[in-house]
């Protein structure tokens, strides 16, 4: 950890009103917000979880074994529902408390293997960032699979840098809940794979332990799903909605604003329809493919464009929802995420070597899914989880404009320059 001045009494009190704070703000908004839901995936997911919660299993409404929304966050309001806190106002309540666990484990991520100041600075980013003020509001798995990547690169970072194996195997049961919630989540397993050989020079005797059980515990979590998903509904895979997300990132009416309200021809339509699950995925997925083969070259520019869209600073175009967006929000948006990414570059590139070497590590993770969602679709919710990074390393470059600025007004530069 870098040298700071500010006591461990100091540093928790400043937490407490940090995380008080988160607290309060999305406490607010979630009284404000309609008690209504509003999207397609709010109600598939309260579905799927209260089918799994009766007891009827990972079923669609007509009661047929289901791979198309991803199970990691219907699992996790099964078990409220298990507990008698299953209605839309209570999760909404858990949803809050899980978000301010974020904002610490935020502290806690810088704090450990920066200092606490900018933990401290860190954590406030977070506490007052619009986005994360609203996602508790909505049942999106966003707000839990968040959680759970930072909590598993906390773990991760601490089996690295303390040599505890068991760090590792807690960190892979974290992230390999974090698949089954988001399976985009599995090319961050690669990245950190990735980050691990670059940072041993691919010394395999000093990585293979810790990695080898990091892989093991992902796979552990994570097969046992893919096997029910063989049995099932007909094929090894993590969800059968990949292919789909394909084509509608890949066909002539894409863009780097539509997500899934692509209108289909009736013919294909009825296509898709009159096909089980996994084998409607497939034709979604040649259909997309032939796109691409035949449209190389439109296929890479709006390639490129999805990419530069998951970081842009406004919010994404939605369909109807919780939010009538206007100019205000788009602001709101410039102005809250705007600075934080312009500061996590200079944070990045004035840090420590050692410091920089660690955030190598989220570096890759921005690549990764920057990587995904250039090929299939692109909104900013897709990006949010990865902003708790980019404000630890905003987080640093703040602390250096105070440091430099503190140190142009003591009074021995002062007489030096008159």
């Amino acid at each position: 950890m870098e040298y700071t001045n500010m006591t461990m009494t100091d540093s928790h009190k400043y937490l407490w009103a940090i995380l008080l704070l988160a607290l309060f703000l999305r406490l607010g908004y979630v009284f404000y917000a309609s008690p209504e839901i509003h999207w397609e995936d709010e109600y598939d997911y309260l579905a799927l979880s209260q089918n799994i919660a009766s007891g009827a299993g990972f079923v669609d409404k007509y009661g047929a074994p289901t791979a198309f929304r991803p199970v990691g966050y219907p699992l996790l309001l099964a078990g409220f529902h298990l507990l008698g806190l299953g209605s839309v106002p209570v999760i909404r309540l858990i949803q809050v408390f899980l978000s301010v666990v974020t904002v610490w484990l935020t502290f806690l991520l810088a704090a450990h293997f920066i200092n606490r100041k900018i933990a401290l600075w860190a954590a406030f980013f977070a506490a007052i960032y619009p986005y994360f003020i609203f996602l508790p509001t909505t049942l999106m798995s966003e707000t839990w699979f968040s959680l759970l990547l930072l909590a598993g690169s906390y773990f991760y970072l601490k089996s690295e840098f303390h040599r505890h194996r068991v760090y590792a195997g807690v960190s892979g049961v974290l992230m390999g809940l974090a698949v089954l919630t988001r399976p985009s989540a599995l090319v961050l397993i690669f990245a950190i794979l990735l980050w691990t050989g670059l940072r041993h020079h691919f010394n395999l005797r000093s990585i293979l332990p810790g990695t080898a059980l990091f892989a093991g515990m992902v796979a552990i979590i994570i097969v046992p799903w893919m096997m029910r998903n063989q049995v099932h509904v007909g094929a090894f895979q993590l969800s059968s909605n990949a292919g789909r997300n394909l084509w509608l990132g890949n066909n002539p009416k894409s863009t780097i604003n539509t997500g899934s309200n692509i209108e289909m021809s009736e013919n294909f339509h009825e296509l898709i329809e009159s096909r089980p699950e996994f084998e409607a995925d497939k034709i979604y997925k040649e259909r997309a493919l032939a796109f691409m083969k035949n449209n190389p070259q439109h296929v890479l520019w709006l390639s490129v464009k999805k990419g530069l869209s998951l970081w842009r600073f406004g919010p994404s175009p939605t369909t109807e929802g919780y939010v009538d967006q206007n100019s205000w929000h788009w602001w709101i948006s410039f102005l809250s995420y705007g600075p934080i990414f312009l500061l996590a570059i200079a944070g990045f590139l004035t840090a420590s070597n050692k410091v920089q070497s660690i955030m190598l590590l989220w570096i890759f993770y921005a690549l990764a899914f920057t990587a995904v969602h250039a090929v299939f679709i692109s909104k900013v919710r897709f990006r949010l989880p990865l902003d708790y990074f980019l404000m630890i390393m905003a987080a640093l470059a703040l602390q250096k404009i105070f440091e430099f600025i503190k140190q142009m007004k003591s009074p021995k530069l002062m007489t030096a320059y008159k």
